[in-house]
């Protein structure tokens, strides 16, 4: 019987109890990948049914992942929820370890977190796997084109999608792109969006929040936030933030996270404009326990970016620090703002995104006060509950189907 149930060729599941899932994904402590979503939404279904988590000891070869020196971050809290075991048994170096993962994996259904292009041979050989289990599978695609280049990735994603039996993206914008770029039926597909996310470490009185990272008290902070990639819009960031710096002296900008790009061009475009002492750089990863110093106390979040075509996490993060957020029209950015069309700019427009800043500079309380009430309705229609019974609605229904 324990070999008839390893292949799947008999599938004990109950359709009245909760399905038991295999998740294959980036799970806390690890730094690096989709850790933050995976590992909401692993405690979020741990709380309904069994779910067993595969993260990596190793993901990445270090010259193909800049952000982060290490695997794992000792800041960032152990999973814990009633039904829920999570095993970091995988080596990006190793082969025949995700082979034994993949068939020791326990579950009714598989489910792939899928985001990165050097993932794919796991991904891949996992798949397989699960095929010749019998066990149905749920991709979700977490960018259904790629931040930056990669005809590959598209291919890749593609292959790894017609082999899934359902696939989740996280917006209707992403959904239109998976069925036309990958040529899947709209019924094999499902948009479900982000959480935000629970902060692991409160938010501190400002004043000390500022002694932390070093800052005068007696500023006001505009804040971007997380790994420099060209697509970020930073340097749009930068251009508007000198149009209306001198008419804004007690304001600052906050540039914290580690640059996948040269910084040189960045720091020439903060010289030409004299901002030197009004921009403050932190180019490195973030620990975890540090990321409520900044949340603490900017009084502004802004996502500039040029392109995207999924949603950002550090709207995930901003919101229950109960930050404002401006963002640009492209992806799924607006959804942190509940598509409210005066927290959203154009992108590439510096000149647009200074006047948006200026404003809330000139109108600070109120504005702020304004988003409060948008903020507590994206809260909680993007609850992580109401995503987790989400995702077993499509387990369900996946199951049954196969």
């Amino acid at each position: 019987m324990e070999i008839v149930y390893l292949l799947g060729i008999m599938n004990p599941y109950d359709a009245f109890a909760p399905p038991r899932i295999a998740m294959l994904g980036s799970f806390p402590p690890q730094a690096q990948g989709v850790q933050d979503y995976c590992g909401e939404l692993g405690e979020a279904l741990g709380a309904r049914t069994e779910l067993h988590a595969i993260g990596f000891r190793a993901m990445y070869p270090a010259r193909i992942f800049p952000g982060v020196k290490a695997n794992d971050d000792p800041s960032k809290a152990p999973m814990r929820a009633a039904r829920l075991t999570v095993q970091h048994p995988l080596a990006w170096y190793w082969p025949p370890g995700w082979i034994t993962a993949a068939l020791r994996a326990r579950g009714d259904l598989f489910h792939l977190q899928w985001w990165s292009l050097p993932l794919f041979p796991v991904a891949f050989v996992f798949l397989m796997v699960m095929k010749l289990r019998r066990l149905p599978v749920v991709v979700t695609v977490h960018n259904v084109l790629p931040h930056e280049g990669g005809k590959n990735f598209v291919r890749l994603s593609r292959l790894l999608c017609r082999l899934a039996d359902h696939v989740i993206v996280h917006s209707e914008a992403n959904r239109a792109q998976l069925i036309r770029h990958y040529d899947l039926p709209k019924a094999r597909t499902s948009r479900v969006p982000i959480g935000v996310n629970r902060p692991e470490h409160p938010p501190l009185p400002r004043a000390e929040a500022c002694a932390k990272l070093g800052l005068p008290p007696d500023r006001r902070y505009l804040l971007s936030f997380g790994i420099i990639r060209k697509y970020k819009g930073i340097k749009d960031l930068i251009v508007a933030f000198g149009q209306i710096a001198q008419d804004h002296p007690d304001t600052d900008l906050i540039i914290a996270g580690k640059p996948w790009v040269d910084w040189a061009p960045y720091a020439e475009a903060i010289r030409a404009r004299g901002l030197e002492g009004r921009v403050h750089t932190v180019l490195d990863y973030i620990p975890d326990d540090e990321v409520a110093h900044y949340f603490s106390v900017a009084d502004l979040v802004v996502l500039p970016y040029t392109h995207f075509d999924a949603q950002s996490a550090v709207g995930a993060v901003a919101l229950p620090f109960g930050k404002p957020l401006i963002v640009s029209r492209v992806g799924s950015l607006p959804d942190w703002v509940g598509g409210a069309s005066n927290w959203i700019v154009p992108p590439e427009d510096p000149t647009a995104l200074a006047a948006r800043l200026a404003q809330f500079c000139d109108n600070r309380e109120a504005e702020t006060t304004g988003f409060a009430p948008l903020a507590r309705r994206v809260m909680d229609d993007f609850d992580w509950g109401r995503i987790a019974d989400q995702h077993i609605a499509i387990y369900r229904a996946t199951l049954a189907a196969h």
